[in-house]
């Protein structure tokens, strides 16, 4: 259950609605933020429940499907709490309509703000109808969007509206029953047609239709799950939540969205959640996930950090796209490969799979390569931009453990002959080398070596996060005396002193192997990395992601929960149940985690990345033998 008061402060877990083309987020009663077709897009509006009076709201989401019941409840003057309404949201598995149908017991007040750079009108030819049209030119992060998006909210049964000022439409559900419908649309002519259509449907059907795709998507994912007897109500609730998440995730063509605050399709995270639908049984959502990587280099020749949804107007690159995304990409038909036997898959992804393998490989300086700017770590303060170009321990693990899955897998496949095989098996020992020589030090992994930085040639330019404004700017930055990359307002106003930086240890860094299925430590190596990093915890056993920075990285949980069963640990018992624990009230994990294991404050919650690894360890436990 997801409880929620609007008098008390929410935790602000948000549950999830999307079929490819609309998306929607809702906070309690609350709708959040709602956009598309497509999904990258701006959002099109949000509703507010409008209550002076003590409310609260218990949703519960039906088993296997993105539909959530709730029941609001008055308590005025501190009197026992009596039902106001239920009401039942959802959205069409098919077409781009969010519905809620809802049985009201008393007047209740919702507010519909518009985006404030919409044009909103009542339909003239529709009753109780409105239309928001938000022209090109909105924002979507860093970048313009340059395409027209249209919304009607349709109002039928025991309901009246009112458009006010600031595109506010204010929305009295009186006692009875009622329905409020949001059409999405890209073009006028299939909105209106859609829109049209919807607002003489009945509501029963739309109901039984939606309910009829969630049972069947939900045993279809089961009968591939790898995992078939889970003795624990929790881990059975987590896989449910995780699977409903990353299926409202995936966009029609294939990508998942980062969350609710990232709305494109990042590579590393995108390996993350496809190990999630791997571990859920969702072959077919992570075949479609490779095909969007597939579509995306055969038209541009490349890939980036992240990509737009729905569509292909943006491209979002960071600091040293060559390096460890192409690598993750290169894992993930691994595991997609090694679960499926689908070898065709792989051939047909040749091109692509041979790009992922030579980009890096011109970035390595002593085998070692540089990090990729858009790590989780740097993003959230724990390790400094100023690092990027040292030696990444990350990095260079993701190359060797792509070239020892890739080099074998082509050569069996006759893509490679003995000759290129025994070129890359060369890279692939050298990287071997230095990984131990300049990351492995005895209980330990270094994130970084700073080492590298003496071996290249630094770049005057380079595109991602500027050093001084990293909230504000984003793109092309230049490099100062003092060795930080400025966008060229910076560059031209502001002086970094020089910042020296030395080895740091990093603890998803240092838990990586295990995850990654690498054999590049011993299993007594591994175990005292493993007992290095539980010797770190604090004395409320919180493990932060670097010592001393109070909180953690939403995916450390799993990956400790992922050495300490793969080594047999004592503690890998206290460690899943840990992991659990981790989930918010909508039951995924999220962003960053205080030390004291609550979601930090405004950080990036229903995300896909974490709530994947997350749940693949939840199964790795479980398939190691636990009852």
């Amino acid at each position: 259950m997801r409880y929620w008061h609007n008098q008390q402060q929410d935790d602000g877990a948000i549950h999830t609605f999307g079929n490819g083309e609309m998306l929607a987020f809702s906070c309690g009663p609350n709708l959040t933020a709602l956009s598309g077709p497509p999904y990258t897009a701006p959002s099109a509006l949000t509703m507010t429940l409008c209550c002076e009076d003590p409310i609260s709201d218990s949703a519960v989401r039906e088993p296997g499907a993105a539909m959530w019941g709730h029941r609001l409840e008055l308590s005025p003057n501190g009197l026992q709490p009596t039902l106001a309404a239920q009401i039942t949201e959802f959205m069409l598995p098919d077409q781009p309509v969010y519905l809620r149908h809802m049985e009201s017991l008393v007047p209740l007040r919702w507010i519909l703000r518009f985006n404030a750079a919409s044009e909103v009108v009542q339909c003239r030819n529709m009753e109780q109808s409105w239309l928001g049209v938000l022209r090109p030119g909105q924002r979507i992060m860093f970048y313009d969007d340059t395409a027209w998006h249209y919304h009607w909210v349709l109002l039928r049964g025991a309901c009246q509206a009112e458009l006010g000022a600031k595109n506010e439409l204010a929305v009295r559900i009186l006692p009875g029953i009622s329905t409020l419908a949001i059409v999405g649309a890209a073009q006028l002519g299939a909105g209106k047609l859609l829109a049209e259509e919807m607002q003489t449907a009945r509501i029963e059907p739309l109901l039984e239709r939606s309910r009829h795709f969630w049972v069947d998507f939900t045993a279809r994912r089961q009968s591939h799950m790898p995992v078939k007897s889970i003795e624990d109500r929790d881990a059975i609730q987590a896989l449910d939540d995780a699977a409903v998440l990353l299926k409202t995730a995936q966009s029609s063509d294939g990508g998942l969205i980062a969350g609710p605050s990232y709305p494109f399709a990042y590579l590393r995270d995108g390996y993350g959640a496809s190990r999630g639908l791997l571990a859920s049984g969702m072959l077919d959502e992570a075949c479609q996930a490779i095909a969007f990587r597939k579509r995306k280099f055969d038209l541009f020749g490349s890939l980036q950090t992240a990509e737009s949804l729905g569509h292909d107007r943006i491209r979002h690159i960071h600091e040293n796209d060559d390096v460890e995304t192409t690598s993750y990409m290169l894992l993930q038909v691994r595991d997609y490969t090694n679960v499926s036997g689908d070898n065709e898959l792989g051939r047909s992804l040749w091109p692509l799979l041979q790009a992922c393998w030579n980009a890096p490989l011109r970035h390595l300086a002593d085998g070692m390569l540089p990090f990729n700017g858009d790590e989780t770590y740097v993003a959230g303060g724990f390790f400094p931009r100023r690092g990027l170009t040292h030696g990444s321990a990350d990095s260079t693990l993701a190359l060797i453990e792509a070239g020892r899955w890739l080099i074998p897998w082509a050569r069996g496949q006759r893509l490679w002959s003995a000759a290129q095989a025994d070129q890359a098996s060369e890279v692939l020992a050298q990287a071997r080398a230095a990984y131990r020589r300049h990351f492995y030090a005895g209980d330990r992994i270094w994130a970084n070596e700073p080492a590298r930085e003496e071996l290249i040639q630094l770049p005057r330019f380079r595109h991602g996060v500027c050093a001084n404004c990293a909230t504000q700017r984003f793109g092309w930055l230049e490099r100062t005396a003092s060795g930080h990359y400025l966008c060229p307002i910076c560059f031209n106003t502001v002086e970094l002193p020089e910042q020296k930086l030395g080895r740091l240890e990093v603890m998803s860094v240092s838990l990586l192997p295990a995850y990654l299925g690498s054999d590049i430590l011993m299993l007594d190596e591994t175990y005292a990395v493993v007992e290095r990093v539980l010797s770190l915890a604090e004395t409320d056993g919180a493990i932060p992601s670097v010592a001393g920075y109070p909180g953690f990285v939403g995916y450390d949980p799993a990956l400790v929960s992922m050495n300490l069963t793969a080594i047999k640990h004592p503690a890998q018992d206290a460690a899943y149940r840990q992991l659990l624990a981790q989930r918010d009230r909508s039951g995924v994990w999220v962003e960053y985690y205080e030390r004291s294991g609550q979601p930090k404050q405004h950080c990036c919650r229903a995300r896909p990345w974490e709530t994947g690894m997350s749940v693949d360890a939840v199964v790795r436990y479980w398939a190691a033998g636990h009852i």
